[in-house]
């Protein structure tokens, strides 16, 4: 049984948590490298899926089973908000029409493909729990910086490379190497905005976590709005 956070967590506990997390990470994502790039697998729609849904089984499963709560809470507030990101992705497909699906062979939701609401949880993952731990060994505000600046590269590096699968196209937007201009500020925000909603109610009941998970959304899908306005309409058109 996984205990609260609130236990006390020691540096040995801290430093194996670790150990782990960066090792289901290097695990899955050789795993997921070789089901996306191997012959034979079926659509790449049902790859991303399949990896998608690997990620989001391993992660509750290492923290169940080697007893890492902090892990799991993490999780537990990145996975639905990975679901409910299917909101403002859906919104810039369908309403704006600056992003497209392609058809990969896997189900839709509305206007964007299913992988995409597991998906956003392997980069929200990683920018929570580094920015944790880093705030833990540093100065008051590494934290803050080290959620924007991941943010801004883990995001970043996706919009470069992830259009190579098809697995989304931007279009009718300024880009520079595939990267859509307006994402990158709503991206950095919303690092920064699930880093605090996790050091809010990360030791607290579910729909604590539910409810954070929707408000990070929201404030996302605004800044959304307000970048493509400022951008596109403004500064860049």
């Amino acid at each position: 049984m996984i205990a609260s956070e609130s236990s006390k967590r020691t540096p040995d506990a801290a430093a194996r948590a670790d150990r782990d997390v960066l090792g289901l990470h290097v695990i899955w994502a050789v795993l997921a490298g070789g089901l996306l790039v191997g012959p034979g697998l079926g659509s790449v729609g049902v790859r991303l899926l399949v990896a998608v849904l690997l990620y989001n089984a391993c992660v509750p499963a290492l923290a169940w089973w080697r007893g890492h709560p902090r892990v799991f809470q993490i999780w537990l507030l990145v996975f639905p908000l990975s679901v409910l990101q299917v909101v403002p992705d859906w919104f810039l497909a369908e309403v704006l029409g600056v992003l497209v699906f392609p058809d990969l062979g896997v189900f839709r939701i509305g206007a964007v493909s299913g992988y995409m609401a597991g998906l956003w949880a392997v980069p929200l993952f990683v920018i929570v729990y580094v920015s944790l731990r880093l705030q833990e060994r540093s100065r008051r505000g590494v934290g803050d910086l080290t959620a924007v600046v991941l943010a801004l590269l883990i995001f970043g590096a996706a919009e470069a490379t992830l259009w190579r699968l098809g697995a989304w196209v931007a279009q009718d937007v300024t880009t520079v190497a595939h990267v859509a201009l307006y994402v990158v500020p709503p991206e950095m925000l919303l690092g920064w905005t699930a880093f605090h909603a996790y050091r809010r109610v990360g030791d607290r009941p579910f729909p604590h976590k539910l409810g954070a998970a929707g408000l990070v959304m929201l404030i996302y899908l605004g800044s959304l709005c307000a970048s493509y306005l400022l951008l596109e309409r403004g500064l860049l058109n």
